[in-house]
């Protein structure tokens, strides 16, 4: 079993020239936590929990739960 962490930051608008505006809703900072479980050294069941917060003052939350199999041949 393998157990993970991961923190992204990124912003999409932040080197915007003319008439193009630095949205804030576009900068984005996220924390993953996951667990990976390995059935067999060729298959492996992932999922993992995202807290990914937005720049923007209201709806600046957006937390995702997923669930994944993986194999390899």
């Amino acid at each position: 079993m393998d157990v993970f962490a991961r923190y992204d930051y990124y912003d999409t608008m932040a080197s915007v020239e003319g008439i193009i505006f630095d949205n804030p809703r576009w900068e984005r900072s996220t924390w993953t936590f996951g667990v990976n479980y390995h059935v067999h050294p060729t298959m492996v069941f992932k999922s993992h929990y995202s807290l990914r917060r937005l720049a923007t003052k209201d709806k600046n939350r957006e937390n995702t739960f997923a669930l994944g199999f993986g194999f390899q041949y």
